[in-house]
């Protein structure tokens, strides 16, 4: 399918990180990091512009004005994964085996 623009990102998760500021501050820390082209910012229930804030370091959102002690945020970083196409699980001999399904939902064993 053609897109104009960014094509979207075919997999991916949502990660989550949110919290109260606990002093005034214009400074947001996100202690699992982040990826800073993927991500959207909300103070107090409002969507930031990419304009209101600077996303660079990938541990820190440093935003244009200081907010008040009590403001919420919110921090939605989008993470793409990739699916694999089956897991490998051990049996309780020690013994190994991939285990797959394919799009018709068959399952299929192998030993390892």
């Amino acid at each position: 399918m053609p897109y104009i623009g960014v094509k979207p990102v075919e997999r991916a998760s949502m990660v989550l990180t949110q919290g109260t500021l606990g002093s005034a501050t214009d400074t947001i820390p996100v202690p699992g990091g982040y990826t800073p082209s993927n991500i959207a910012v909300y103070v107090n229930g409002l969507r930031l512009k990419t304009s209101d804030y600077t996303a660079s370091d990938g541990f820190n959102i440093t935003l244009n004005e200081t907010f008040a002690s009590g403001s919420e945020y919110v921090i939605e970083e989008f993470r793409s994964f990739e699916l694999q196409n089956g897991v490998i699980l051990t049996d309780t001999n020690g013994q190994q085996w991939r285990v797959e399904v394919d799009t018709s939902g068959n399952l299929t064993t192998t030993q390892l």
